[in-house]
Parts: structure tokens; sequence; C-alpha cells
């Protein structure tokens, strides 16, 4: 016999981002996980030709018998009391989520439109950073004229990347913005304007 199964009383998960700004977090995390066998070595290092200096951290985690891991600035340390694991921001973001603030950088940030030929148009833009997805996004495009054009389709994730491609929109100028939704109340944004002509 062969069953899927989920455990009755669920291990809660805590989770610790790897970054210079909340560096108490990560000497937390350190500690916690070394009763599980797990010992830490954190080195640093200025990434060069910034100002002011981007400190990077990288850490890794060891234990006898178990593959090291390893992380950086954005990554997460991971536990539920008796597992450990690393992940990328990219990969903790679309496996957990919980009820924190909606971080995105495109609300700043213009997403990037790239017109192609035949009124197809490609928008990219990084997709949030927050554990509160999974994400739900529209696009709203107004020409020239005022008339506006809704667009449901969700975008496809790549390295952390969101790529939009729109076919057979019309010959004009647009504005558009692109508003992301979670499942969680307020914990919505809307994009920063970007502007783009399609072209036939």
């Amino acid at each position: 016999m062969s069953l899927t199964v989920n455990p009755i009383t669920p291990q809660p998960i805590t989770a610790w981002l790897i970054s210079t700004a909340t560096a108490a977090d990560v000497v937390t995390a350190l500690n916690t996980i070394a009763p599980l066998g797990w010992h830490g070595t954190v080195t640093t290092s200025v990434q060069p030709n910034t100002n002011p200096p981007y400190v990077v951290w990288n850490i890794t985690l060891t234990r006898t018998g178990y593959p090291d891991l390893k992380g950086t600035n954005g990554s997460w340390i991971v536990s539920d009391g008796v597992h450990v694991d690393i992940l990328t921001n990219t990969d903790f973001t679309t496996t957990y989520t919980t009820n924190t603030p909606l971080e995105w950088s495109a609300t700043t940030n213009p997403p990037d439109a790239a017109p192609q030929s035949g009124g197809t148009v490609h928008i990219t833009c990084p997709a949030p950073t927050s554990a509160n997805g999974p994400w739900t996004f529209s696009i709203r495009l107004v020409d020239t004229s005022g008339d506006a054009t809704e667009i449901t389709e969700q975008p496809t994730l790549t390295n952390g990347q969101l790529t939009w491609t729109i076919d057979a929109l019309a010959a004009a100028s647009y504005t558009g913005t692109i508003t992301c939704d979670t499942q969680y109340p307020g914990a919505e944004a809307t994009s920063a304007e970007f502007t783009f002509t399609a072209e036939q």
C-alpha cells in the first residue's frame, strides 16, 4: 500500500532572511539550528564599484553526513525544527506564504516594455520579493485616445523576472500599469507607469 499523507499537527516553519539589514536575525537562525547539528560559517565581502559599498554575506551551513548548504544576500534559512534548508528568494516565495506586506520594486521602478512588430509587446519586471504569494497580476493599458485594455493573462516567472507577451495591439502609444494582488487583505500594489508605442 502507498499513501500520500499529511501530518495531523503540522510543524511550524521559521524562515530567516540573509541580509546585512537583518544581521540579528541571521545570528538567531544560526543559534537556532546549531542544536540540530548545523554549523554556520559567515564571510563578507564588498561588491566592487558600489557606492555606498554593498556588503555581500556568504553563509555556509555544514553538518556531518549532509551536503553543505550555501546562501547569500536575499536567500532564506528555513527550518521546521528538524530539517534545515537554504532557499533562493524565488524558491522561497514560490514555496511558502504568510501575511506580510507586499514588497515589489516595480512600484518605484517602471516595468520595461519592448514593442515588437505586429502589435506585440514584451513586458518585464522583477517579481515581488515578499513571501505572500501566490500573486495574481493584471495589466491596464490606455492608448492616446483614452481607450483602456485590461489584460488578466498571468506572466511567466524565470529567475525572479516576470514576463508577459501581449499580441495584436493596435498601432498607438500606450501608458500602462501592473497591479499585483495577494490572498491577504491590504497586501496589494500597483506598479509605476510605463509607456511604449505598439508597432505594426
